[in-house]
């Protein structure tokens, strides 16, 4: 894999991240406030479990 090509794949990750970032950003906003804290722990973990899957599909 080349330099030019590892960029790429990892911007098109990052993008998808980013999209998937929002879309639970705005549904959160429609969740209870007594519902949110536990709402965001298990988004903490999503997120973490797909960086981790980033890196280590791409080094």
């Amino acid at each position: 894999m080349t330099a030019d090509e590892l960029r790429a794949a990892l911007e098109v990750e990052l993008a998808w991240r980013q999209e998937e970032l929002a879309f639970f950003k705005n549904q959160l906003n429609e969740i209870a406030k007594e519902n949110k804290n536990k709402y965001r722990k298990s988004l903490v973990l999503i997120l973490y479990s797909q960086i981790v899957k980033m890196i280590l599909t791409h080094w």
